[in-house]
């Protein structure tokens, strides 16, 4: 059976009887995605978009079980609880039976954007709709009609629990209401921006809401006081969801066309323990019932499906936030949340190793390659550099002249990675020029350290060995050089 609600944008049914990763599984469509449910007992997964038919997958071989045609235009939502329901933008909603592709059986008024369907037994479906002006009604089985509340401009979205209602609206407000939705509503402010989603936790005493601008807010459901606001996010939140055993909150980091990620919090500290990386723009997300998938719908045309810890409910592995990135031509990439910060030289052909650039805050360099006003006679002026004018009387400092000696890269001895530094290791031959003698060998540590608001420290630690004495000659430059930045000094 089906029936249409012009505009409908997303749709659930409730029974009265409801009460990090490895690399994951691409299932195609051809075009792109916006909508994702799996079946309550975890068997299947059904996928729906733009190309206007709903794929039914396996789950584990997830080999493609069936193409339900019978939208005319975008599928945009699915719920899959005792039956499957799909809703389409030109207002379609189709529950689909067994082996059947429905009919239509009812109609409502222009406007609706997203749709609840509470399946009552033997009394018929409850119908609620959210519509273009804000307003929230209700349909009864026998088709009376009323209000629940009203929204100042569009409702996005719906989430309902025993426990209460919610709407999320583009004024900016989750709207919501406990019980069995008799009550008055509270509206929640939802931060600045359009309120894209909302989802209860499994247990019903948080409510979480997405936002336009990349901020996700969670509320004490009996309190109404909220708890907690994660920013960080570089791009919308489209689509969040609470793992079935609680423990986790997953929330999309979405911006246009442009690769994004699920991140996912862990919900007693509300700190980011992982993410899932997707090449696509993330529309939708979904976890199975057990917690041992998670699905990600992109703009890509594609599904991720990432199969997460085997131990039911547990969180994927988390990736550092702070890497050191071996890349190409000797260097080693150092990257916090994915972004460059420093990167670290080393060629054999170099003169001596350094690092550049070293980005600051406002995700400019803090230093600079050579001098601006003597570029030959300077060109030793490499960012950040360790050398010294005088070692047994032969001169590491300049490129040039007489008595000059290299800094020759041996060999990297460990890579580390973790949630507030990552370090090289590497060992230094010290080497005069004209005898090809090393003079003195240097184990040094190179160390990114996060600090707060952006900032972060680097840290040289160095430790020099020598077969035979060597002195360390007066000199008017010291062991670190630093070259700063023009709009510095």
């Amino acid at each position: 059976m089906s029936f249409r609600i012009p505009g409908a944008l997303c749709a659930i049914i409730v029974t009265t009887q409801s009460v990090l990763a490895q690399e994951p599984v691409v299932l195609k469509h051809e075009g792109w995605v916006a909508a994702l449910a799996f079946s309550d007992d975890g068997q299947t997964l059904a996928s729906a978009g733009s190309d206007k038919v709903v794929r039914l997958w396996e789950v584990g071989t997830w080999q493609k079980k069936d193409v339900l045609k019978g939208h005319t235009d975008y599928v945009s939502a699915l719920t899959f609880t005792d039956v499957l329901s799909s809703a389409s933008l030109n207002g379609e909603v189709i529950i689909w039976e067994v082996d059947r592709e429905g009919m239509v059986i009812r109609k409502k008024g222009p406007g609706a954007t997203c749709l609840l369907i509470r399946v009552l037994c033997p009394g018929g479906p409850v119908i609620v709709s959210g519509t273009l002006d804000g307003a929230i009604r209700i349909e009864q089985p026998k088709g009376e009609n009323s209000h629940l509340y009203r929204h100042k401009t569009w409702v996005n979205g719906f989430a309902v629990h025993e426990k209460g209602f919610a709407s999320a609206s583009s004024d900016g407000t989750v709207g919501f209401i406990s019980g069995d939705m008799s009550a008055k509503p509270v509206f929640l402010e939802g931060g600045a921006g359009e309120v894209r989603c909302v989802a209860f936790s499994p247990d019903g005493k948080q409510l979480a809401a997405g936002n336009r601008y990349g901020t996700v807010r969670i509320w004490d459901v009996a309190s109404r006081k909220e708890v907690k606001t994660i920013t960080g996010h570089m791009g919308e939140v489209w689509s969040i969801a609470f793992s079935p055993d609680g423990k986790t909150l997953a929330a999309v980091d979405t911006e246009w066309k442009k690769p994004s990620k699920v991140k996912l919090y862990d919900t007693t500290t509300w700190k980011e323990r992982g993410s899932l990386a997707c090449p696509g723009e993330i529309l939708c997300i979904a976890y199975s019932p057990k917690g041992d998938w998670l699905a990600a719908g992109s703009w890509d045309k594609t599904v991720r499906v990432f199969p997460l810890a085997a131990k039911v409910g547990a969180p994927p592995k988390p990736a550092p936030r702070v890497q050191a990135v071996p890349q190409p031509y000797d260097q080693v990439s150092f990257q916090r949340d994915g972004v460059e910060i420093a990167r670290f030289h080393f060629g054999t052909t170099l003169k001596r190793p350094f690092v550049f650039p070293l980005i600051g805050p406002s995700g400019r360099s803090l230093t600079r390659m050579g001098h601006p006003h003597d570029p030959i006679s300077h060109s030793h002026h490499n960012s950040v550099w360790i050398s010294h004018n005088d070692v047994n009387g032969v001169t590491f400092w300049g490129d040039t002249g007489k008595n000059t000696g290299r800094i020759v890269h041996q060999r990297v001895e460990k890579l580390t990675d973790g949630d507030a530094e990552a370090s090289v290791t590497s060992v230094n031959a010290w080497i005069e020029d004209a005898t090809k003698k090393t003079l003195l060998t240097e184990r040094r540590k190179t160390t990114v350290q996060t600090l707060d608001k952006g900032e972060w420290l680097l840290i040289l630690d160095l430790q020099f060995d020598a077969k035979n004495d060597v002195t360390l000659g007066k000199s008017p430059f010291g062991m670190i050089g630093v070259r700063m930045a023009k709009s510095i000094g």
